[in-house]
């Protein structure tokens, strides 16, 4: 692969991803949730929305794959395992939770285009 190709197709991964993680925050706000933080860093783990509705503090992976059978793997487990741990360290950090869940929201190519999934891993 060139140098040219490469930097194109790195630029154009970046643009995907934060074009869908803003599409995925509409959706959100569509929805009632109130958002806190985008790309977010906490110990090292970055989430791509915080996001508050009600007494349940949600943290959203956004994810981007080429047909939707795949986006359900998006998320290793080692991922979900670090993202987990930053839920409870940031549910502490805010009054009035009750509760914290790990979201997903997926986007594909194909109908119906979008997915969100709340609490996909019984938190």
């Amino acid at each position: 692969m060139t140098l040219l190709k490469k930097i194109f197709n790195k630029n154009y991964q970046h643009l995907k991803g934060t074009l869908s993680e803003s599409i995925a925050t509409m959706l959100l706000r569509l929805k009632g949730y109130k958002i806190i933080s985008r790309n977010k860093r906490v110990n090292g783990v970055e989430v791509d929305i915080i996001a508050l509705k009600g007494v349940c503090l949600h943290l959203v992976e956004v994810k981007y794959r080429s047909n939707q059978a795949r986006t359900h793997f998006a998320i290793h487990p080692k991922q979900q395992q670090r993202l987990l741990r930053q839920a409870q360290q940031l549910s502490s950090k805010y009054q009035g939770i009750k509760q914290t869940q790990l979201d997903v929201v997926l986007f594909f190519p194909q109908w119906p285009f979008v997915e969100h999934i709340q609490n996909p891993f019984g938190m």
